[in-house]
């Protein structure tokens, strides 16, 4: 289509910027889902740029369970296939000391991502099918020193599944840009 051609010419910045902008347009989601696919179709590195693609790759694919109506077992799953490019970035972040310092913002960025992907589990038993990812992502706000202690409290609070209940399930919608 004509939109591809155009956004070829583009920066993978601005394709990314605009596919993170379109998920927050109402009934234009969509179009996240179809710039993120033009990012994914011209990158050829593993930097901040495909980090951040992967966490809305994620969330595009987490919002699949409210759009589809989606029950139990198929909740899961899908929740578990959205993980999976959390993972990725985790992995892309972890390869060295200075690549976690420098991306201390998407690990701030990640963890609210997790959260709100697995905030619909705040249930007694379901919880504990994440735990792995939730603790490695907690493992990576340790390691960056995450100055927001309010939010590494709630974070951390993810690890102790017996106590849900008392603390807001409300998205968390705050991002983190970079610092410099």
């Amino acid at each position: 289509s004509n939109i591809q051609e155009v956004f070829k010419s583009y920066g993978l910045e601005t394709i990314i910027s605009f596919a993170e902008t379109a998920l927050k347009i109402p009934n234009k989601i969509y179009l996240s889902q179809e710039y993120l696919d033009l990012f994914f179709k011209q990158i050829q590195n593993q930097g901040q740029f495909l980090i951040r693609a992967l966490i809305l790759k994620a969330t595009l694919k987490s919002m699949e369970s409210d759009e589809n109506l989606l029950k139990a077992s198929e909740n899961v799953d899908n929740t578990r296939e959205a993980l999976k490019s959390i993972v990725e970035a985790i992995k892309i972040i972890s390869k060295n000391e200075d690549t976690k310092q420098n991306y201390s913002f998407l690990i701030y960025n990640i963890s609210i991502c997790v959260y709100n992907i697995i905030r619909p589990f705040f249930r007694k038993g379901w919880l504990n099918r994440y735990l792995d990812v939730i603790e490695e992502v907690d493992k990576l706000l340790e390691s960056v020193k995450e100055p927001n202690h309010d939010w590494r409290t709630r974070y951390a609070f993810f690890l102790n599944p017996g106590s849900h209940g008392f603390f807001s399930t409300r998205p968390m919608t705050q991002k983190r840009k970079p610092t410099s």
